[in-house]
């Protein structure tokens, strides 16, 4: 077992298309919380009961409930297998998004969904990362995106967790990522799950160490990191 190499960084801002699909994904899991441009509300329910979309939590559970491995990449772009799996479900909610109203959000789908509460286990097989986190699998109208792909059909299942960054088991090194005069505000592990393909990845994203009433607006000069991507 090899230790993943100690990064060399190119940090970069994040297009503002890209910033918009991450910010869209981030993970809430309160009801009646803010989910990205989307505002949720949510219902219990039970794993056997019939949403609106034909799925039961439990369909979706089992076709989600087990382990998914992929070749993917270090921020280094070096070469590491992947293996995320899901287990012990939790409370399923059905979801009924609204648009947050404002200039950013004309533009936001806020598709209905059901989603039930998972542990998500992370590994490599490097030893980088040997994590369990909480997480949320979903399923949403497929019918709601004016503009689907394949990959939304091969991969109708998403994961969200949000990592535990000061309880890291594996040996990568996230503080040596973060710029100097910075400090996390985001990070995010994201999935998308299918019968036969999987694909995801977990970014970070910084913002710098300065009170905005200075007045020069860099409290809002964001920079981020892919970590890994598969």
């Amino acid at each position: 077992m090899t230790t993943p190499p100690r990064p060399v960084i190119h940090i970069k801002a994040m297009p503002p298309s890209l910033t918009v699909g991450l910010v869209m994904s981030m993970l809430m899991l309160a009801s009646g919380c803010r989910r990205g441009g989307c505002y949720d509300n949510s219902d219990v329910i039970e794993l056997d009961e019939t949403t609106p979309l034909g799925i039961t939590p439990q369909q979706m559970l089992d076709d989600t409930l087990r382990s998914f491995t992929a070749m993917g990449e270090w921020w280094d772009e070096s070469e590491v297998e992947v293996m995320l799996t899901l287990a012990n479900p939790g409370e399923a909610r059905w979801v009924e998004p609204r648009v947050v109203t404002n200039r950013q959000s004309i533009y936001r789908i806020c598709p209905n969904r059901v989603e039930v509460d998972v542990d998500v286990a992370l590994s490599t097989d490097d030893g980088g990362l040997d994590e369990l986190w909480p997480g949320v699998v979903s399923f949403s109208d497929p019918d709601a995106d004016p503009m689907p792909d394949a990959d939304d059909e091969q991969m109708p299942y998403e994961v969200r967790a949000i990592p535990s960054l000061d309880s890291i088991n594996g040996t990568v090194d996230i503080a040596s990522l973060e710029p100097a005069d910075h400090h996390i505000v985001d990070d995010e592990l994201y999935a998308n799950l299918g019968e036969t393909a999987f694909q995801g990845g977990w970014w970070l994203q910084w913002r710098r160490d300065r009170d905005c009433a200075e007045g020069a607006g860099l409290c809002e000069n964001n920079q981020s990191i892919q970590v890994l991507q598969w």
